[in-house]
């Protein structure tokens, strides 16, 4: 048995295949070391979206707070919105301060209006003290008169609160005067003396401290008793009180003979507050 042949020729350029002798140049290559485990791409591509998330988000916060900040100075430097119906409302005229001490609220978060500091109860002991009558009239009312003379005569019709009967809402003083007589002589003046007196007298009663406020509310009564508007709103308003005035009427009643009274008033109102 004859010995294989080496694996190359002595001059390099043959090798036996096993079988016949190839030139070198048919050599297959050389096999390289085996190739090791492929390396994976996942690690990297989670680290660029961790990375990028990162990003992201520090954009949407920086933004965040930039929005805030720029939206805070504005609150700080730009004016309070208004209405369009309040910037073409006109501002209100201020009301001309009283010289007096006007009308109060009965009660606190109310508006009725009362006389400050006037005690329904105590002027009622006033007016007796002076030779009044007086009764209750009504739920709300107490009613005081007095003879003058024979024919003549002061009357108050005294209203107080709703909530507290102690506090006096309106006055009203009526001058009254009378004659005898299918025809009796016009007594219209006489009256209209009558109420003044009255209300002067009940000035003095329910607005001691208000001086001016008073003269100026009797002022009026003398100018304009007898001469009053036919109507039941507002004559006149001094120092927050309402004023109304009526004129004198003939009312004739007939008994054992026929008496004909003539009667005006000027009524003081507290009114309501704002």
């Amino acid at each position: 048995m004859s010995q294989a042949p080496p694996p190359r020729s002595p001059d390099g350029q043959w090798w036996w295949d096993g079988r016949q002798w190839l030139p070198v140049q048919q050599q297959p290559p050389h096999p390289g070391p085996p190739n090791g485990p492929r390396r994976s791409a996942a690690p990297l591509i989670i680290l660029v979206a961790v990375v990028a998330a990162v990003v992201i988000i520090g954009l949407v916060a920086g933004g965040t707070l930039w929005i805030r900040s720029l939206q805070a100075a504005t609150e700080t430097t730009a004016p309070p919105p208004t209405d369009a119906a309040d910037r073409s409302r006109p501002s209100p005229s201020p009301s001309p301060s009283p010289s007096g001490p006007g009308p109060v609220r009965c009660q606190a978060r109310t508006s009725e209006g009362c006389f400050p500091k006037v005690s329904v109860g105590k002027l009622v002991a006033a007016l007796r003290s002076k030779g009044f009558q007086c009764e209750k009239s009504g739920s709300y009312g107490t009613r005081c008169t007095k003879r003058i003379s024979s024919r003549d005569q002061h009357t108050y019709a005294l209203n107080h609160s709703l909530r507290d009967a102690d506090r006096l809402t309106s006055l009203m003083a009526l001058g009254s005067a009378s004659a005898v007589g299918t025809d009796p002589p016009d007594r219209t003046g006489q009256a209209n003396r009558r109420t003044v007196e009255a209300l002067q007298l009940g000035l003095d009663l329910v607005l001691p401290a208000a001086g001016p406020t008073r003269r100026k509310i009797a002022d009026w009564a003398r100018d304009h008793q007898g001469r009053c508007a036919d109507t039941f709103d507002v004559h006149q308003v001094i120092d927050g009180y309402e004023l109304r005035c009526s004129n004198p009427e003939p009312i004739a009643v007939s008994d054992k003979q026929v008496v004909t009274t003539w009667s005006g008033s000027v009524t003081i109102g507290a009114g309501r507050l704002r």
